[in-house]
């Protein structure tokens, strides 16, 4: 099967988005860096483009 792009751009609605997901989990994203051993300010870059790095671009593929 072929993956499918990212449907969703760096911003504001990628970010509720993925806070939604986390919500109907339980958790908040603060806990999902935490298990993923990632900082939450650096997730919250990815999310909104303010980084371009390898990590932070690493975070949005978890």
């Amino acid at each position: 099967m072929d993956k499918k792009p990212f449907p969703y751009r760096p911003g504001t609605i990628l970010y509720d988005v993925i806070l939604g997901v986390l919500r109907t989990q339980g958790i908040s994203l603060t806990d999902w860096c935490e298990e993923q051993g990632l900082h939450p300010s650096s997730v919250r870059n990815a999310i909104f483009g303010q980084t371009s790095g390898a990590r932070g671009g690493s975070s949005l593929q978890c």
